[in-house]
């Protein structure tokens, strides 16, 4: 791999098109990241989601699957409480500011295991013939939990 690529497979990237249909589809800004930044990954937020046809957002994962040279590490913006792109056919969870007032990072782990296995869950049904388009559960709620624990345990 060259300097270029290896540097692009490290990136995780997101796009916003000139129109709302571009923010779903695979535009000139997705195809640009995927296919001349050789991005590892791509992030969908909430402009990125069909709500009202799940099968167009899983058709562009599967795209930009087609335009990478790697498979790409597809992850959504899926932190719990307001910020749910997916809120149909899958449990919303806590804010991360809620799991955290509890002071058990148990529960912030089972959140994100939850919310993982319903994403993987909800993708497999949408398109149960995708062979590399897969969606993963956003980091954030594990990289919290192991805070969380940090800061319980300094707090004694």
């Amino acid at each position: 791999m060259t300097l270029e690529q290896k540097i692009g497979a490290m990136l995780m990237l997101g796009w916003e098109g000139e129109n709302p249909t571009d923010d779903t589809t695979v535009c000139a800004k997705a195809r640009e990241i995927v296919e001349e930044m050789q991005v590892g990954g791509v992030i969908l937020m909430g402009r990125n989601i069909r709500h009202d046809d799940l099968s167009v957002t899983v058709n562009t994962i599967n795209e930009l699957q087609s335009l990478a040279a790697e498979p790409l590490l597809v992850n959504v913006d899926q932190e719990g409480g307001m910020v749910a792109r997916f809120t149909d056919g899958v449990t919303v969870m806590p804010s991360n500011m809620a799991l955290g007032a509890t002071r058990r990072p148990d529960l912030a782990y089972k959140a994100a295991a939850a919310c993982a296995e319903e994403l993987k869950a909800a993708y497999k049904a949408i398109d149960k013939a995708a062979k590399n388009g897969v969606i993963h559960k956003d980091c954030a709620y594990r990289k919290k939990a192991r805070m969380m624990r940090r800061i319980n345990a300094a707090q004694g």
